[in-house]
């Protein structure tokens, strides 16, 4: 017998808003469709603390904003695994990692964390150990 596939549903954003405002150091705010919280990621007991936001609208994927302290470049490389400056990428959306029917605190937030643990031992080492593939600009070079 053949199994169905059912469609992923979508979570409201009131509920993806009110699982971040029990993390805490997170605060979510709703849109009528939207979501936008802001909050404090410390990634490990020696790291400083980074102000990041997180920006959802129903039926797109999370953006991903590390506000303060900015990114900083290595010897004048660019940080590696970043959309732009400003954008981490935490997750690969072709893959499918993260889908609308996941909870942003339990997925989002703490992949922020992670992805800032390995940003800083970039710094210090020059190697980029979270793994994942770099995004790759539109003119097809890699970043």
């Amino acid at each position: 017998m053949a199994r169905r596939k059912f469609p992923l549903r979508r979570l409201p954003v009131a509920l993806q808003a009110a699982h971040i405002n029990r993390l805490p150091n997170w605060s979510a705010s709703l849109g009528v469709s939207s979501c936008v919280a802001t909050g404090k990621v410390q990634p490990t007991l020696l790291s400083g603390t980074y102000s990041v936001r997180v920006s959802y609208h129903l039926g797109k994927n999370p953006m991903v904003k590390i506000l303060n302290p900015p990114l900083e470049r290595r010897d004048g490389e660019r940080v590696p695994h970043v959309y732009s400056d400003h954008e981490p990428c935490i997750y690969h959306p072709r893959y499918q990692e993260w889908r609308p029917a996941d909870l942003i605190a339990d997925t989002i937030i703490p992949w922020i964390s992670e992805w800032l643990e390995s940003y800083e031992a970039w710094l210090v080492t020059g190697e980029w150990l979270g793994g994942g593939d770099h995004p790759v600009k539109k003119t097809g070079a890699a970043n």
